[in-house]
């Protein structure tokens, strides 16, 4: 998928409904301005999930969990950051102008291509941040008063637990591995290998 601009990010939220699009998912209860459910993120008996269609956003009560409509696609389908826009756009008829060539097009320049490789090294710690695994640094987030607003704009991410994690997603997307060193992602181990 080709960069998104804010512009479109905005056009996308503009047009789409957080009510109906979980409810699309989850049964909701109106409780006055707001709606309620069980949060589909954690088991529970009372519920605890509110959407609040004023500010287009939702939160859990119970397990943390918070965002829009772009977190709550991520979540629930399991998705990266840019496959829940484009689901989203084709829902909200909007269309994403496309690149000519592939992602990481060989025949572009140098600074092009690690531009690309740290968009896409940024897309993966947006969508990590949207996972089960988060929920504390989405409560972290929350207790220093960083908004939801915020944390889109400024495109706020989390690394996994993990040593590997982006490397192995940057060569599942058939990266060269010589272009992530370069992008400085990746640091040679003395043992052999490469760690994040």
């Amino acid at each position: 998928m080709a960069f998104v601009s804010e512009k479109i990010i905005d056009e996308i939220t503009g047009r789409i409904d957080i009510v109906e699009l979980i409810s699309s998912y989850i049964p909701l209860k109106r409780i006055g301005r707001n709606y309620k459910a069980l949060c589909p993120f954690h088991h529970e008996k009372t519920a605890s999930f509110v959407i609040n269609p004023d500010r287009q956003i939702f939160h859990c009560f119970g397990c943390g969990v918070g965002g829009n409509a772009f977190s709550f696609l991520m979540q629930y389908e399991r998705l990266s950051f840019p496959e829940a826009v484009e689901l989203l756009a084709k829902k909200a008829g909007v269309e994403i102008p496309q690149e000519s060539g592939s992602r990481l097009d060989k025949s572009a320049g140098e600074s092009t291509q690690l531009y690309k490789v740290n968009e896409l090294a940024a897309d993966f710690y947006v969508s990590f941040l949207n996972t089960k695994e988060s929920v504390y640094a989405l409560d972290y987030l929350q207790k220093r008063g960083i908004s939801e607003e915020t944390v889109l704009k400024f495109k706020l991410g989390m690394a996994p637990d993990k040593w590997d994690a982006l490397l192995n997603f940057l060569r599942g997307k058939n990266v060269p591995l010589g272009l992530i060193e370069k992008a400085g992602l990746v640091i040679a181990k003395e043992s052999g290998g490469y760690y994040d």
